[in-house]
């Protein structure tokens, strides 16, 4: 794999956290923009929706004023009795209609005989036409029924004031004029009262609503929104965005063209009710949301203004692009330069690199540059110097321990080798007996040892264990073999051969170490034993049956301890095809990998299962088996010596 320069990578883990701190800043500058963009164009969708309705219901109000002048000075002449001839109500009527340019007419209307006892209609209505500014008039009577059947007490606008007694708007409809034209129109009408509180005519006044959407949609906060008015019963006074204003309702006709769905309500209060608390209503459809705001007017009208927030948004999005193309370019900018810089004042790292490689190649003379820096850089060139000459000054060192440990485990070898020469490796092959032994040191040399000497009719062994490891404990053994050679060939008791090895023990034993061992002496011919067991571990009995079992002995002390001890010999019968086991605590002390110890009732179990017709080596070489299984491969702590004593069943 190519390496890349410290340069690089520096600039690279720079421009990460560069990224990811102005990702963050872009992101909360977004988040906080969007919601500031937000409740800003709610508030300001809330404000034209306040001048919407003020658009609106201005010319609505001033109707209802002149509406309510007429009705109250025809109300005062009428109770005064007062003659109101024809003339007289059309100039009336044609002073208000000329100071209310929306105004499309205005009439009075008489409930039946109220005008003149003899006529059952009697309506007078004047209306402009402001393409020809000129007024026109109307009479209706009971002739102009009886030619053309127009019955305005049939009407709405009539009805509902009569019926209620009080001044209301009618929905809006759609007036057709003779000329064939239509205009969306309005009726307010207010009822008039004689002294006695009777109704007696109503007036109504005709408003022209032609004027709402051009109005409105200069109000519009986006190009895509859309302001739409409805009546009390959510009927479409104007959509702007269709074909007829007039078609459908809020709760099943569109209002924006991007987002073509109604919203399911009854009327204008529930409508209201349903607005959030930030006061606007939620719509969204083919991936676009919109949000509207409604407000009513006085006439129970609903407003409503709305529009799509991918417009209200369109200035934060366009923002966080610009932000977002300059970070980048930033970024870019920032890698570049700082990989420039870096570089530059990194370059005597480079330098240290390539020299502690030469070194580390072996080329200890490879100069070191000066940085001149006075910082760290040059606190690292001393550092790596001075590691230079320390390393050379090791090598020599190494060199000359490694000189001498060469030296050393050539002397352990030849150690090794004299040691195991010290150990019987001849076995005799015996009539009446079978012995083997062997010694496993745990170093290159050990402390453990076993010998045995034929002497008449007898074998004299001994099995011990020199305290410590290496080579100290190794002299010791060796002392304590040449002991026990020198003793048992004599043929002392076995008491007095385990007080001369004492003895001789300690006046050789300056570091005050001490030897465990077993000391013993088998007849050949009657089985009879003799030992003495000196600290050492008990023998293992194994009789022809399988039986096995510790044999029991006194304390004596172990051998080095104190010079003059008296021992103690003991005594045993060894049967035909009987075996004796005698072994050192490196068996019976034996770990695994989790320190769990070989252990006596192990040893006592494979002694059970040793079959009494095997040779000596066999049985040795079972056990040492046996407990290397055991430890599975973990280092031995202690050095592991086993001598097989054997009696035959057979004999000639």
């Amino acid at each position: 794999m190519k390496k890349q320069s410290f340069a690089i990578r520096l600039s690279r883990k720079i421009l990460l956290i560069t990224s990811v701190i102005f990702v963050v800043a872009v992101l909360v500058v977004g988040a906080i923009g969007i919601k500031v963009s937000r409740d800003s164009s709610l508030d300001y969708a809330k404000e034209l929706l306040s001048h919407a309705v003020n658009e609106v219901e201005t010319p609505l109000k001033q109707t209802e004023k002149l509406a309510a002048e007429v009705a109250r000075f025809v109300e005062e002449l009428h109770n005064n009795n007062a003659e109101l001839d024809t003339l007289s109500m059309f100039r009336l009527l044609e002073k208000s209609v000329a100071d209310a340019p929306d105004l499309l007419g205005i009439g009075i209307f008489y409930e039946p005989y109220c005008y003149t006892k003899d006529s059952r209609f009697a309506g007078i209505y004047l209306y402009n036409d402001s393409e020809k500014d000129e007024f026109y008039h109307e009479w209706d009577s009971d002739e102009s029924y009886a030619e053309d059947g127009w019955n305005y007490f049939e009407l709405d606008w009539y009805s509902n004031a009569r019926e209620s007694g009080e001044s209301k708007w009618i929905s809006p409809f759609m007036d057709y004029m003779d000329e064939g034209d239509s205009i969306l129109t309005t009726t307010f009408s207010c009822p008039l009262r004689d002294s006695e509180g009777n109704i007696f005519a109503v007036c109504s006044a005709d408003v022209s609503l032609d004027w709402v959407k051009d109005r409105l949609d200069q109000l519009k906060p986006y190009p895509r929104s859309s302001i739409v008015v409805a009546d009390a019963d959510l009927r479409y006074i104007c959509n702007p965005i269709a074909d007829d204003v007039t078609d459908g309702s809020l709760n099943d006709t569109p209002f924006l063209k991007d987002v073509p769905v109604a919203i399911d309500v009854n009327n204008a209060d529930e409508l209201i009710s349903m607005m959030d608390k930030d006061g606007s209503i939620k719509v969204s459809a083919k991936g676009n949301v919109a949000f509207c705001v409604f407000g009513t007017l006085s006439n129970g009208w609903v407003l409503g203004v709305n529009s799509l927030y991918a417009d209200a948004f369109k200035g934060i999005f366009t923002m966080l692009v610009i932000l977002a193309a300059m970070t980048v370019i930033g970024l870019l900018v920032l890698f570049f330069s700082s990989r420039r810089i870096i570089h530059r004042e990194s370059s005597p790292i480079s330098d240290f690199a390539l020299a502690a490689s030469k070194i580390t190649g072996g080329r200890f003379d490879v100069p070191i540059k000066e940085t001149g820096t006075q910082d760290e850089l040059e606190d690292l060139g001393e550092a790596l110097r001075y590691m230079q000459q320390s390393v050379t000054d090791y090598i020599e060192k190494l060199e000359t321990t490694m000189s001498e440990k060469r030296r050393l485990e050539s002397e352990l070898d030849v150690a090794r080798n004299i040691q195991m020469q010290m150990l019987s490796k001849q076995f005799p092959h015996m009539e009446h007996a079978g012995v083997y032994a062997s010694c496993t040191p745990a170093r290159e040399v050990g402390g453990d040892l076993y010998d045995f000497v034929i002497s008449g009719d007898s074998i004299y062994f001994v099995l011990g264990d020199v305290s410590g490891k290496g080579v100290p404990a190794a002299l010791l053994m060796a002392i304590t073999i040449a002991a026990f050679r020198a003793i048992g060939k004599k043929g002392h008791d076995i008491a007095e051969i385990a007080s001369r090895v004492n003895n001789t023990f300690c006046r050789s034993n300056d570091d005050l170490m001490f030897v465990t061992l077993v000391v013993g002496k088998l007849n050949l011919e009657t089985g009879h034993v003799t030992f003495c067991n000196a600290g050492h571990n008990p023998m293992v009995l194994i009789d022809d049956n399988g039986g096995a079992s510790f044999i029991k002995c006194k304390p004596n002390l172990a051998c080095g301890v104190l010079e003059g001890f008296k021992y103690e010999e003991e005594y045993f019968e060894m049967k035909p095809g009987y075996r004796l086991l005698v072994y050192s605590d490196g068996i019976t002390e034996a770990e695994d990998t989790v320190k769990n110890q070989y252990g006596e009732p192990r040893l006592l179990e494979w002694a059970s299962n040793c079959s009494s017709t095997c040779s000596d080596k066999e049985a040795v070489n079972s056990l040492a088996e046996s407990v290397q299984e055991f430890v599975a491969g973990a280092e031995p702590n202690d050095d592991r010596t086993i001598l097989s004593l054997s009696f035959p069943n057979s004999r000639d």
